[in-house]
């Protein structure tokens, strides 16, 4: 009897288990009979070229293919083409004849019909517009007709570094006029794109531009196209700066470098941004002889001390190989300097000429008001 009550509800539960499963497959079932009887398409368009001229030929093969399976499609009639301009209006439609799952044919691309832009062709079956237009093969082209009014740039600063692109530019058309206010695109691209922007010329044509930007560390130059929704114009190659452009002066203190002295020279380095870079180097004359070497302390600032020679010339050499020029020493002037010792409490004045000033009334003066003032902090 015992075991008779424990068999009842195995066999009820066993019952509801299979009434669950029998619920579950009929609706796989119906799933599958639904991809079979309603099967979803693919297709697929190619075309020779992304270019095209007014009155070209536009040729290109296409694939219908089931959803599901990537398969050749041969239930298909027709295969429908379309090219829509930028306004999102159609330009031309097509049917093709489908064979096995493949069609082709080809558009005359007239001057009747199209002018230059950027276009996009759409492709479809009558059977894929029962769903939505997820599956519909789209891709963009762009016609250049070569009797459009051409620009023309002039550039005067075009600068792409690992981290930053400057474009300073004006856009004239072909009799010189100024494209003024013009909307245009700006695309800086090698392998992908790099850079995509809308900006908008000035009232005299004038385009500018300084944005960040993340340069691959391998690349083999970049292009920039300038367009605009009439006109496909302008390809402009764009080579990377590898070393920042850097600007290094050298001042003396007190203002005058003079033959035969000791001095010191403050320098300073800047990059194009304006911003201190750090630098070290050597100073050589004119045989290629060392006489000084130097290094940056705080953001490309410090100080170089030698004695330069008359009639010598003088170049600082960078590191990366950069020369600059040093300013040439006079034969004749006047020094000061400022001398601060870290270890002792006080600075030191000097104040020296050349030897040609020597017997001269303004340097006796000028030892006495040194006189005064030595006295006067002395007194303090």
């Amino acid at each position: 009897m015992k075991h008779f009550l424990l068999i009842i509800p195995a066999i009820i539960f066993n019952l509801a288990t299979r009434g669950q499963f029998k619920v579950f497959e009929q609706k796989i079932l119906q799933n599958d009979s639904l991809n079979t009887a309603l099967n979803r398409e693919k297709l697929f368009v190619h075309y020779e070229k992304p270019l095209y001229k007014i009155n070209d030929t536009m040729w290109f093969k296409g694939y219908v293919l089931t959803a599901a399976e990537n398969a050749p499609d041969d239930s298909v009639g027709l295969a429908y083409v379309e090219i829509i301009n930028e306004e999102n209006a159609g330009v031309k439609r097509i049917s093709v004849p489908c064979y096995w799952g493949y069609f082709f044919s080809n558009i005359a691309l007239r001057n009747s019909e199209f002018k230059q832009g950027t276009y996009k062709l759409r492709a479809y079956t009558n059977w894929m517009r029962n769903f939505s237009d997820s599956l519909f093969f789209e891709s963009s082209f762009k016609i250049i007709d070569p009797a459009a009014e051409q620009w023309r740039a002039r550039i005067r600063e075009m600068n792409l570094s690992t981290n930053r692109f400057k474009l300073s530019a004006s856009l004239t058309s072909q009799n010189g006029a100024a494209l003024a206010n013009r909307p245009v695109s700006l695309r800086l691209h090698e392998k992908r794109n790099l850079l995509n922007v809308s900006l908008e010329t000035d009232s005299s044509g004038n385009l500018y531009l300084d944005t960040l930007v993340n340069v691959p560390a391998k690349n083999k130059g970049f292009i920039l196209e300038i367009s605009d929704k009439q006109n496909l114009q302008l390809k402009l190659p764009v080579a990377v700066i590898d070393n920042e452009s850097i600007d290094l002066q050298f001042l003396p203190e007190g203002g005058n470098f003079i033959a035969g002295k000791q001095q010191v020279l403050g320098f300073k380095a800047i990059n194009v941004y304006g911003k201190g870079v750090n630098v070290a180097g050597v100073i050589k004359d004119s045989s290629g002889k060392q006489v000084a070497s130097f290094a940056s302390v705080f953001k490309g600032m410090s100080t170089v001390t030698f004695t330069p020679e008359i009639n010598e010339h003088y170049n600082a050499l960078l590191d990366n190989g950069t020369s600059f020029k040093i300013p040439g020493a006079k034969a004749s002037g006047t020094i000061f300097q400022i001398i601060n010792n870290p270890t002792d409490d006080s600075v030191q004045l000097k104040i020296d000429v050349s030897t040609d000033l020597y017997g001269h009334n303004y340097y006796s003066q000028l030892m006495h008001a040194v006189q005064i003032v030595q006295g006067a902090v002395l007194k303090t």
